[in-house]
């Protein structure tokens, strides 16, 4: 019986020692090139604002959204934005990916046009 127990308990010790060796061997990557996002591994909540921006200068009809996230906006996420003065909203889906800091133009998406510089929200939609 000892022997045996001997025997099991040499063999756990030595099974962590492989699986630690080889956990340290795989963890330590060099991160060399840009964020990739994958977003099946988990949701990410992408960080967006938007304002009004655009022709004519005074009371422009288009907005400017800004991805203000470390990670880029991969195509097919949707956002949507909303400016209160007055009201008008929409969804956008982005078309290409947006990278981190980097900005789209939605164009025509006020009737009538908002005066300039006029802040709106945005949020991800699922």
């Amino acid at each position: 019986m000892r022997i045996q127990n001997l025997g099991l308990a040499a063999a756990v010790v030595i099974g962590v020692a492989v699986s630690s060796s080889s956990f340290a061997q795989t963890r330590v990557q060099p991160n060399t090139g840009p964020l990739v996002v994958n977003p099946n591994f988990f949701p990410l909540i992408f960080s967006t604002t938007c304002v009004v921006r655009g022709t004519p200068n005074e009371f422009p009809n288009d907005i400017r959204l800004s991805n203000t996230s470390a990670a880029t906006i991969p195509a097919g996420h949707k956002v949507r934005w909303v400016v209160n003065a007055p009201h008008y909203e929409g969804i956008y889906t982005f078309v290409a990916p947006l990278a981190a800091g980097k900005n789209v133009f939605l164009s025509n998406v006020i009737p009538g046009g908002v005066a300039a510089g006029t802040p709106c929200t945005t949020s991800s939609v699922k």
